[in-house]
């Protein structure tokens, strides 16, 4: 057995023993509270850039009405939303809310009115890693130009999105008279990402061609899934959303998407897929799919499933009550009945 034969030796070690409990319980890094102005907002991010880590509180409900395009997020950074906004003024030129090249977690936050070519709202970028609880991402818009292809009216995702308990409204995608470029993903464009998305409403989102007299550049009203993109979607809605040409819902060019427990109902496409166009791998369990249509001077069908290729499978699933059909081609999904 040792004992302490110095008392005040002793006295020393506990003391440095309560020190040292008291340093492992204590918080790592205090949230740095953003007053409800833009310059401090920006001046925050900032700061967080340059630490390479932070965690920034903004002022409860505030509007935070942006004049200019606020500095990507590059380190680790928390924000904490506290219900405030993060908009575009009207007044301003067109750009992005929030660029995400770091790993970013963010919740009870508003960002709208922003606009760009990828991602009107939200970009995340290849290396980037988004986490949102409570996010609304509403009204935002992506344009083609006659050299670029648009995509991700509200979130484009080109590295890791996770997204709960969140909603994605109100956004488009555009191709206007003179681009020969794609309008793709109103909502959100999945490029060659990896997307989890679970209890989320993707709604009343577009992508679309302004011009009506030309062959169909638009794909994916809420959801837009290419590049390889990997994304899979648990409970929530799919509703509402419409494209001038392929895939009012979701448009999967290619790779995969799994949906468990998710209603994909109301959407509307010009051409084909008005729930759902897919050219990739579709598996859909314990999922509703019904009420959409195809109707439109291009329309072919495939009211609520249209596969021309890839591979769609149906488990514990309901596609039923769709226009013109359910599933085209007549035959390529099993369990599929018209």
């Amino acid at each position: 057995m040792t004992r302490c034969i110095v008392k005040k030796l002793a006295v020393t070690c506990a003391a440095a023993s309560v020190v040292s409990m008291a340093a492992a319980v204590a918080p790592a890094h205090a949230a740095t509270h953003v007053p409800c102005n833009t310059t401090a907002l920006r001046n925050a991010i900032t700061t967080a850039n340059t630490a390479g880590q932070g965690s920034l509180s903004l002022a409860w409900g505030c509007r935070y009405e942006l004049q200019t395009a606020l500095p990507d997020l590059t380190g680790n950074l928390k924000i904490s939303g506290n219900g405030a906004r993060i908009t575009r003024s009207t007044s301003a030129p067109a750009f992005r809310i929030l660029t995400v090249e770091g790993t970013v977690t963010l919740n009870a936050l508003t960002v709208s009115n922003g606009s760009a070519v990828e991602g009107g709202g939200v970009r995340i970028g290849p290396q980037g890693t988004l986490r949102a609880t409570g996010l609304a991402v509403l009204n935002n818009t992506a344009t083609s130009t006659p050299a670029a292809t648009s995509y991700g009216g509200g979130i484009a995702n080109l590295g890791n999105l996770h997204l709960s308990l969140s909603r994605v409204d109100g956004n488009k995608t555009v191709t206007g008279p003179g681009s020969p470029t794609f309008a793709l993903g109103g909502g959100i464009g999945n490029m060659g990402g990896r997307a989890t998305i679970s209890t989320t409403s993707i709604t009343n989102n577009q992508a679309f061609d302004l011009d009506p007299n030309r062959g169909p550049l638009t794909s994916g009203g809420g959801i837009i899934n290419f590049g390889g993109g990997s994304l899979t979607m648990t409970g929530g809605v799919i509703s509402g959303n419409d494209t001038t040409a392929r895939g009012g819902g979701i448009s999967i060019n290619n790779g995969s998407v799994a949906l468990h427990g998710v209603r994909v109902a109301n959407n509307h496409a010009g051409v084909s897929g008005g729930g759902i166009n897919n050219f990739g791998q579709l598996r859909v369990t314990l999922s509703t799919i019904t009420n959409n249509t195809v109707s439109g001077p291009q329309a072919e069908n495939g009211g609520g499933i249209s596969q021309l290729a890839g591979q769609t499978t149906l488990t514990l699933s309901r596609v039923t009550g769709n226009t013109p059909d359910n599933c085209a081609p007549t035959g390529s999904i099993p369990s599929c009945t018209n």
